[in-house]
């Protein structure tokens, strides 16, 4: 039940999180495009994608689902299952309707998998005891944390 608990936790914290975040940064948006008014039909289509997203995140980073498995695989995991739903939704709100070439998204593309693949050399070289430890330290932390 406790990991349940904390599983939830983490959907609930990550989805305010991230919907705040977005909402800002759409209404800075709004601002300065001119746009006097945010649909409550798009709010709750915004609203889905950081539940959606929210709950990939606990399930990748709570030892809900994987118990064993270390950053690189929750972290990929969380990529594969995220990444393409927050694109789709991203187009189909038409946040970035006519914004940027092909051209210029393969070069954010490349950028995205050149940071991804230099993660996975740092954390196969230098950083794979130190995360261990941080991730052991902060599980620690997180669980005097619900216990207080």
């Amino acid at each position: 039940m406790d990991r349940f608990k904390t599983f939830l936790i983490y959907i609930r914290n990550g989805l305010c999180f991230s919907f705040t975040w977005l909402l800002l940064m759409l209404m800075e948006g709004a601002a300065f495009s001119g746009i006097r008014a945010i649909e409550v039909g798009f709010l709750f289509k915004v609203f889905l994608m950081c539940l959606y997203g929210a709950v990939c995140f606990a399930v990748c980073f709570t030892d809900f689902v994987f118990r064993a498995k270390g950053f690189i695989f929750r972290l990929t995991v969380l990529f594969i299952t995220f990444i393409p739903v927050e694109v789709f939704t991203f187009y189909k709100l038409n946040i970035f309707a006519g914004k940027g070439t092909a051209w210029e998204w393969a070069i954010f593309a490349v950028i995205v998998v050149s940071f991804y693949i230099t993660c996975l050399v740092l954390d196969k070289t230098k950083f794979k005891d130190k995360g261990e430890r941080y991730t052991k330290l902060l599980n620690e932390y997180n669980r005097r944390q619900q216990n207080e």
